[in-house]
């Protein structure tokens, strides 16, 4: 298990990558989508795979999952 903030307080230095015997993780979650810079910073830190636990359901679910396979 891991444990990441809701939001972020002071800056991209909160921000993980997790080592697992499969890949180097990195996790953003709903509106974390929105902001390309989460995806530059976990990538800089190591990420391999960026999992993203949000809902895919709903009005806005198809326009998330568009941005989630968009390259950039």
């Amino acid at each position: 298990m891991f444990k990441v903030p809701v939001y972020w307080t002071q800056g991209f230095d909160e921000i993980q990558v997790y080592d697992t015997d499969f890949a180097r993780i990195g996790i953003h979650v709903c509106g974390d989508l929105h902001i390309g810079e989460i995806d530059r910073v976990l990538e800089l830190k190591g990420a391999e795979i960026i999992l993203d636990p949000s809902a895919m359901w709903g009005p806005g679910g198809h326009n998330i999952e568009l941005m989630l396979r968009a390259p950039e």
